[in-house]
């Protein structure tokens, strides 16, 4: 028996849009370099990955608890770089720890008219 808990196709799910998201905020990141505070918009998609990302690891171990951003603080670039990095960080120990199932499932064999493996192979 594994002493990891086995992913729910919940858990599944909402690491993958957890991860699409911060994928699209680290090329945004990347690619524009605002020079001022970030708006309203951005920090609540922040807080939303800040969200999801605590939901998804709040039983795992070792992994942070993020702290949601104010909306009347100033958020700056800089914050957002600390925030993604961390977030990053903790799916990269997320997906080492169940890298199981991120393997490749073999294809199924091929089968003739009569269901059975075929033998021309």
């Amino acid at each position: 028996m594994t002493s990891q808990p086995i992913l729910s196709p919940r858990r599944i799910v909402g690491y993958n849009r957890l991860s699409s998201d911060m994928a699209a905020l680290t090329y945004v990141l990347r690619t524009a370099k605002p020079g001022s505070a970030l708006g309203p918009s951005t920090i609540r998609a922040c807080n939303a990955m800040i969200w999801a990302a605590n939901r998804l690891y709040r039983r795992e171990v070792g992994l942070p608890e993020l702290r949601l951003a104010r909306e009347d603080e100033p958020f700056t670039l800089t914050d957002l770089a600390i925030v993604i990095a961390r977030l990053s960080a903790a799916g990269l120990t997320f997906e080492a720890r169940y890298a199981d199932y991120t393997k490749a499932i073999p294809p199924a064999p091929s089968l003739d008219a009569d269901g059975l493996p075929s033998k021309h192979l």
